[in-house]
């Protein structure tokens, strides 16, 4: 499928969930802007020369790690594909798996060799260090997911700064994607669990405010006299919370929140450790600053 035509078609459902038939009748107008491919952050962006160089000896390593234990699997599935299944053969291990969860997610019958639990957690667990181990490195990390989470640490810190939303009037931001760059968020929080992102995966990312927002009046009052909210933030994945290591320490969370719901700093720190603006990631890249 072309990737315009399948982001199209995200948009598409995004705005029929969001807006009603009724207001969708009535005329509703929803703007959209379309950005140039080296400028999208949702995704670990290819047209990275570094990050490529970074994925393609990630990847080699991986492929032969992980050869003896796929080699464990070929009398079970060499039946079944044809050939010996590996990270880079023909079919690719990653594609035999990605066929088997489109299936199961929409009720097709497999072969009983591709239902087999054991068989599939071995070829999961090998498709996800071929993925993701280029996240053990930190400048992987960052021209990977380092502009996506830059750009979400100043969203929500306008946010914070701005308690009468003045300017920063945002409530819901909908972030639709590929399972990699889910993964790619959780790795790069330490959040991973080694198990591929299912169908349907989401991240949440949630901004509280500990008390009642601050009265007309303190607006008028100089930003230094301002009485301070503490604000926090929770991940989600999958309806589950997760706990960053960043906010494991006693401080850095909520207290009774089982290190669960971080405090803003903390979390601002955990992003600032990989982020990137546009500007150094072209300059890490290899690729023209303009």
């Amino acid at each position: 499928m072309p990737l315009h035509f399948s982001l199209s078609m995200s948009l598409h459902q995004i705005v029929e969930g969001l807006w009603g038939k009724e207001k969708r009748e009535e005329g509703a107008k929803v703007e959209y802007l379309v950005r140039g491919w080296q400028d999208e952050d949702l995704y670990p962006n290819t047209s990275c020369k570094r990050l490529r160089a970074l994925d393609s000896a990630s990847i080699a390593a991986t492929t032969k790690e992980q050869a003896p234990i796929l080699a464990a699997l070929d009398s079970v599935l060499e039946p079944v594909v044809g050939a010996p299944l590996r990270i880079d053969s023909s079919p690719r291990a990653s594609g035999v798996l990605d066929t088997v969860l489109v299936c199961r997610a929409h009720g097709i019958k497999l072969p009983k060799e591709l239902e087999d639990p054991k068989t599939l957690r071995l070829l999961e667990g090998a498709i996800c260090h071929e993925w993701f181990d280029g996240y053990k490195n930190l400048e992987f990390r960052k021209l990977a997911m380092g502009r996506l989470l830059s750009s979400l640490r100043q969203t929500l810190e306008a946010k914070a700064n701005d308690p009468l939303e003045k300017v920063e009037k945002t409530r819901l931001a909908v972030y639709s994607c590929h399972d990699t760059s889910i993964a790619g968020i959780l790795n790069a929080l330490d959040a991973f669990d080694s198990r591929w992102p299912p169908f349907t995966s989401h991240v949440a990312v949630e901004l509280f405010r500990s008390a009642s927002p601050p009265s007309i009046l303190s607006a008028f009052l100089p930003s230094v006299l301002r009485p301070s909210q503490p604000h926090y933030v929770r991940l989600r994945f999958n309806a589950r919370n997760l706990r960053l290591p960043a906010c494991a320490p006693e401080g850095k969370h909520l207290p009774g929140s089982n290190g669960e719901v971080c405090t803003f700093e903390a979390f601002k720190d955990a992003v600032r450790d990989v982020e990137v603006s546009s500007k150094e990631w072209r300059g890490l890249c290899g690729n023209k600053v303009e």
